[in-house]
């Protein structure tokens, strides 16, 4: 049956009349009379009494009036929810990322994305690398946040922002510094790193493998005292001046961290970007949380 069907049947149904549903729907007796006996005809059954003044429902023609109605009414409910996620009003958003990265991140963003976009579902998947990667190629995330490249060359990514890895050291540690443009903080010979207490994150995550890159630059053997899964257990062992650590300049300057902090010589840095497939549909509230991302740092809006 076609929309067209549906409709002129329902308004039959509730005009009772051919001539006065006919006007209604601006056809002519002859058409309504032709698309009443074409449907008639397909169902092997009469939907309306003829006999009967006004015409009246058979049986089978309230069972199938009935059933239009429904039919149009999910029609008319799936057309609206289809204009809201055109307007980008409703929906639903998956997204990925790593436990650190969700932990200084998504508190900053998803207040007020849900402010903005109160119809639209989230989904948040907090996994290793490797599976982010997997479960955005194959369309079970729509974008993942990452600080490494995602595995595959049918993604896109937007650059969110390029930030120091900065040593933090107890707040008794003396050392010789000095600024250089560009740098957050003061900046520290490699050599005064030698022999010096490491707390840092474990060999698995990706911000360990960053940092390893950054000693191997330096030409620094690191002495590591402990690993941790928890950033939040380095930076604590740092203010009881247990150790040292290093971590990415937007991870640890919120709070008043009873800490020092010095930048590095080189290049040292984390890209952090907003990863999602090539060629697929991209919702305007997709764009707004990247977009508001993008805003928390320094390196700009999404062009």
């Amino acid at each position: 049956m076609t929309d067209r069907q549906l409709n002129y049947l329902v308004a039959l149904a509730d005009e009772k009349n051919m001539t006065t549903t006919a006007q209604r729907l601006f056809i002519s007796q002859p058409s309504l009379s032709y698309l009443l006996a074409h449907v008639e005809k397909e169902l092997g059954v009469a939907i309306f009494n003829r006999e009967t003044n006004p015409i009246s429902l058979t049986y089978a023609g309230e069972k199938y009036i009935t059933a239009a109605r429904k039919i149009l009414d999910i029609q008319r409910g799936m057309i609206n929810e289809v204009e809201d996620i055109k307007k980008g009003s409703r929906g639903s958003l998956r997204i990925g990322c790593g436990t650190q990265v969700s932990a200084f991140l998504l508190p900053k963003i998803l207040p007020g994305f849900i402010r903005e976009h109160p119809n639209v579902d989230l989904k948040l998947v907090e996994e290793g690398h490797s599976l982010l990667c997997e479960k955005l190629n194959s369309g079970e995330l729509d974008i993942i946040i990452a600080n490494r490249p995602v595995q595959g060359t049918q993604t896109e990514s937007v650059l969110l922002s390029e930030e120091e890895l900065v040593l933090m050291a107890p707040i008794s540690f003396q050392a010789e510094s000095h600024e250089e443009a560009g740098k957050a903080f003061p900046v520290i010979e490699a050599k005064r790193l030698e022999g010096i207490p490491f707390v840092l994150p474990k060999k698995s995550s990706n911000i360990r493998i960053m940092i390893d890159q950054l000693f191997s630059g330096l030409k620094i053997t690191p002495n590591v005292i402990f690993e941790t899964a928890n950033i939040n257990t380095c930076v604590s062992m740092v203010e009881s001046e247990i150790g040292f650590t290093i971590y990415p300049y937007s991870s640890i300057t919120a709070g008043n961290l009873m800490v020092k902090q010095y930048s590095f010589q080189g290049e040292h840095r984390r890209n952090l970007s907003a990863y999602f497939r090539k060629n697929s549909y991209k919702s305007q509230f997709m764009t707004d949380f990247i977009q508001m991302c993008s805003d928390l740092f320094e390196y700009g809006s999404i062009k």
